[in-house]
């Protein structure tokens, strides 16, 4: 079986892409296999290399937005290869593709939901907003990282056998606390065990709420001058917030690392994890974060299907930056070092999940 998934880059910065991959390399390649169809490139690293070692395939596209039909027609009729299943994860668009897609002889179309919100820009939202309309029609399944994602695109289908939950699963193992690690990683960086080191892992974007993150550890290193924050990930935002960094005399205190392929290892770095963002689908850094048994401080405006353990906080993001770092050294810091069943148990156990998806495609086309 083939499946075809749309999506709009292949960076190692895209949150999506990440939750795309943690699926790829766990199926059954000789039963299913995935080719990506996108449409934007970007000089930040992406995973083309790694989608051809598994053998998968990729297709450029270039997309005019005054014709976007004609853009997928022509899309489609470069395509190399066959489709059982096409895989939207880029739902505004399926308006213009679904009848191309289905007389390329697709048999079955999931639309796959992963934020709760149309977009972070106003206009771009109220387009989306439009172009979705009727999109139940246009699926035959629909899916979503939440509830609530499920809610915004899907409305009532979520209560129907038509809609499943897809969770931003992970290879558990892999994010295990590592003393080791954490020894070598923080002399990489000029740490040692005396710092207390503050982290974040996102894209520098308006929803991931950086200039927070800025005030809320500057609290945190009033208190505790041996502070640091690693942030990890790239992003449009990312010199408005060094700026942010400047402006407050925080640079030899606040590291920026970019983007890496050693996340799941930076995680033992840390000691406490920040997530206040604006809005989430679902956050999978924090489910990383998790899994590592960091103690999580996580803004109310994320999905409650994210929370599993009990280090996980959540704090309202209208009790400003004092409260949140008073109530953060406060807290009891304790990492949580048996979190392997309770992730499993929540889903995001990626060995788990995968053969659902696979369940789940075969169902579609009627394997």
């Amino acid at each position: 079986m083939k499946v075809l998934h749309l999506v709009s880059r292949l960076s190692i910065n895209s949150g999506l892409m990440s939750v795309i991959m943690n699926y790829y390399r766990r199926i059954d390649r000789k039963e299913v296999q995935f080719g990506f169809l996108y449409f934007t490139e970007d000089r930040s690293e992406d995973y083309k290399s790694e989608i051809k070692e598994l053998g998968g395939k990729i297709y450029f596209f270039n997309i005019n937005k005054w014709r976007l039909k004609e853009s997928f027609r022509t899309a489609f009729s470069d395509l190399k290869e066959k489709y059982d299943v096409f895989h939207v994860h880029e739902l505004y668009l399926l308006f213009a593709a679904e009848k191309t897609a289905r007389q390329s002889g697709v048999k079955a179309i999931i639309g796959h939901a992963h934020t709760i919100k149309y977009s972070e820009k106003f206009f771009s939202g109220i387009r989306n907003r439009i172009t979705c309309l009727g999109i139940n029609r246009r699926c035959d399944y629909e899916v979503a990282c939440s509830r609530d994602a499920g809610k915004l695109f899907f409305g009532n289908d979520i209560h129907t056998g038509k809609f499943n939950i897809i969770n931003n699963a992970i290879k558990l193992g892999e994010y295990h606390f590592d003393s080791e690690k954490r020894l070598r990683i923080r002399n990489n960086l000029g740490l040692t065990e005396k710092n207390f080191v503050v982290g974040h892992v996102g894209r520098f974007t308006h929803p991931k709420n950086h200039p927070f993150i800025i005030e809320l550890f500057k609290e945190i290193w009033k208190n505790k001058e041996y502070s640091r924050l690693l942030l990890i990930g790239e992003g449009p935002c990312e010199e408005r917030i060094k700026e942010l960094v400047r402006k407050n005399k925080l640079e030899d205190m606040v590291i920026f690392l970019g983007s890496r392929k050693d996340v799941n290892d930076l995680y033992s770095a840390m000691d406490v994890f920040l997530f206040p963002s604006l809005y989430e689908g679902l956050g999978s850094a924090v489910v990383e974060a998790q899994a590592n048994g960091l103690p999580c401080f996580v803004s109310n405006t994320v999905p409650l299907q994210a929370k599993v353990l009990g280090s996980y906080k959540i704090f309202d993001l209208k009790d400003g930056p004092e409260k949140w770092a008073e109530k953060i050294l406060n807290a009891d810091l304790t990492r949580n070092n048996d979190s392997y069943d309770l992730m499993t148990g929540a889903g995001f156990n990626i060995d788990i999940e995968c053969k659902k998806l696979k369940d789940l495609y075969q169902m579609m086309i009627g394997a």
